[in-house]
């Protein structure tokens, strides 16, 4: 940390942000301690060691976040995760979603981890106590490795100033990030001297396309500031989602209160969000459990073009969609249960999700 420090001391000299982003970079370092130390696979790692606009604007919201984050109660041992390159992209979904309900002005405060399973938050909605759990679709190993990977190519490009979209067949190999790295500067350089579009391919892993930002429109828009990776599906994606509903419903959302199960999945493209909107057979699932007032699968993504909040409603089904700060989006599919009448804490939930890039806007203005 003292390295990057300096680095950005010298580096950000050049940037409208570059001296409140060397602020919040001090500020990160507050929070999480003067005893932390990033290590290569932290995904906060690439944000640190970049000097660029973009890059200061995403470090001085993250920190703002951070701040707010730390407002509620309980949040100590998430944070601890937060530091943790291993743990780190379960703890910040658990953040994100708890941020949301702060924000809309929902009371709520992270449950103290016992030896029997416990909800990760507990909210107040409508007058009532609703239980939360907040998990994720993929392996923590798919988790970890594969946001490092989406962040590479896509770091390096903002440095850059170019913009860059892609997909990986998997996630890549521990072995095999420094050869995606190594390729992208390669193909970064090409695009800039000979100022055209180009493409990246490692065969069997990734192909990605990047040009400068004034070329933008070369890239398929479809692929335009976008990457998506596909994940090990041992079973299809409806029963994987079926099988966590089930396993946390009967676990950390035994108890008598209203309760929400909140899943990420990071890695899906947008034909897999809205083929999960068009599965009914979740609401079966849903609907076995009288006490879950609905299920929310969240898809985050990076899009280079924003777009304001939507929201479509299918036989008690719902699709959010829209742009946070950043180039940062979600996709939001949210089940109600249809055996049971939780339609206000349902609707609280929903309205959460679609509130948050108006609640985020006004956290970072």
């Amino acid at each position: 940390m003292d390295y990057i420090i300096a680095f950005h001391e010298r580096a950000g000299k050049g940037d409208p942000s570059g001296s409140p982003g060397l602020e919040a970079i001090h500020s990160l370092r507050e929070v999480f301690g003067r005893d932390w130390e990033p290590d290569a696979r932290h995904p906060l790692r690439s944000k640190l060691a970049i000097s660029s606009e973009p890059s200061y604007q995403w470090l001085i919201h993250f920190v703002r976040k951070l701040r707010e984050f730390s407002r509620i109660s309980g949040h100590e041992p998430i944070l601890v995760r937060l530091r943790n390159s291993d743990t780190f992209p379960s703890a910040l979904s658990e953040m994100e979603f708890a941020l949301k309900l702060k924000r809309s002005g929902h009371s709520c405060k992270y449950v103290p981890v016992e030896n029997a399973p416990t909800p990760d938050l507990i909210a107040e909605m409508e007058n009532q106590l609703v239980d939360i759990e907040i998990t994720s679709l993929n392996l923590p190993y798919e988790d970890n490795v594969g946001m490092e990977a989406l962040s590479i190519i896509t770091m390096m490009t903002i440095q850059a100033n170019c913009v860059s979209g892609g997909l990986y067949s998997r996630v890549p190999k521990l072995s095999e990030l420094e050869q995606v790295r190594k390729r992208a500067e390669e193909q970064i350089a090409i695009a800039k001297s000979e100022h055209k579009m180009v493409d990246l391919n490692i065969p069997g892993l990734l192909v990605c396309y990047i040009a400068p930002n004034d070329l933008a429109s070369a890239i398929p828009e479809s692929w335009r500031g976008s990457f998506v990776m596909r994940t090990k599906s041992p079973t299809p994606k409806t029963d994987r989602l079926a099988h966590t509903i089930e396993e946390k419903v009967k676990g950390q959302l035994s108890g008598s209160n209203p309760s929400v199960l909140v899943v990420y999945d990071r890695f899906s493209t947008t034909e897999g969000a809205q083929k999960m909107f068009n599965e009914k057979e979740i609401e079966l699932v849903v609907g076995a459990f009288k006490n879950l007032a609905c299920v929310v699968l969240v898809c985050p993504f990076n899009s280079w073009d924003s777009f304001p909040p939507k929201r479509a409603d299918k036989n008690g089904r719902s699709l959010v969609e829209y742009s946070l700060p950043d180039g940062e989006c979600e996709r939001c599919v949210i089940w109600k249960n249809i055996m049971a009448d939780h339609q206000a804490v349902t609707e609280s939930i929903t309205n959460c999700v679609i509130d948050s890039p108006r609640n985020l806007t006004k956290l970072f203005a």
